[in-house]
């Protein structure tokens, strides 16, 4: 498993696993890598946490041929070449320690994505949608005989981690803005009272 930093300097897993087969079902080439996930992919679970998502659940995987890699902004493959969706009964949580992990699986068959593939991503649509997370890697030459299986391994939950962290810092603040608050008022209270006595 790679550990990939974000900015704050929490560990986020993202991990891609590509494999090449041959007609007869032999492995002719594997890859295996991190995956960049994107901040739209960011946005996009935190709408799916939310009580009325408004965006579609992730459910598409699509190739391409560009070799440029990305960034958290990227939004789109560099050059798309087909797109599929995913495998039944994907996305997959995992389960015991990995129920954190989701596994994203997508296939292409003999006579589809047949080029130079170079990147894959995930989607939630089957034309344009939100790019979850992505990927380049070294050229695997898919021929017309050929089975391409792709799995993206996303761990969402350094996102969750994010948000709460986020949502704690906003509360302390308040906290604390409201205990300066009442301790100046209970100055002004003593103070008046004093006057009083």
């Amino acid at each position: 498993m790679t550990d990939i930093k974000t900015a704050e300097g929490m560990p986020m897993k993202g991990h891609i696993k590509i494999e090449l087969f041959d007609e007869q079902g032999n492995l002719k080439e594997k890859i295996e890598k991190k995956n960049t996930f994107m901040a739209v992919g960011d946005a996009h679970v935190a709408d799916r946490l939310s009580v009325t998502p408004g965006e579609v659940a992730m459910g598409w995987m699509a190739i391409g041929t560009g070799s440029t890699a990305f960034a958290t902004s990227s939004t789109t493959l560099n050059s798309a070449l087909d797109r599929n969706a995913l495998a039944s009964g994907y996305p997959e949580q995992q389960g015991g320690a990995s129920d954190n992990d989701v596994v994203y699986k997508a296939t292409w068959a003999a006579g589809d994505g047949t080029g130079a593939i170079k990147e894959a991503g995930i989607f939630n649509s089957s034309i344009a949608g939100t790019m979850l997370a992505a990927s380049t890697f070294s050229v695997i030459n898919k021929g017309a005989s050929d089975t391409l299986t792709i799995n993206f391994l996303s761990l969402l939950e350094v996102i969750l981690v994010e948000k709460f962290s986020k949502l704690r810092e906003t509360l302390s603040e308040t906290i604390r803005s409201e205990t300066q608050k009442w301790g100046r008022s209970t100055t002004i209270m003593g103070t008046s009272l004093g006057m009083m006595g």
